[in-house]
């Protein structure tokens, strides 16, 4: 599935940045370096807020 959106961002003229959520357990998840940001890693270091 990876792949096909890589597609679809090279045919979109690209992203500045491609948030890639795990849910497959693939360790070879093609990411490309600069851009792509594993969705837990991203997440890492936010804090719980309140809900209002």
């Amino acid at each position: 599935m990876k792949e096909t959106a890589d597609h679809a961002i090279d045919l979109a003229g690209g992203m500045e940045n491609v948030l890639v959520v795990e849910y497959t357990n693939r360790p070879d998840t093609p990411m490309t370096a600069g851009r792509d940001i594993w969705w837990h890693d991203a997440l890492s270091g936010a804090q719980p807020i309140e809900a209002a």
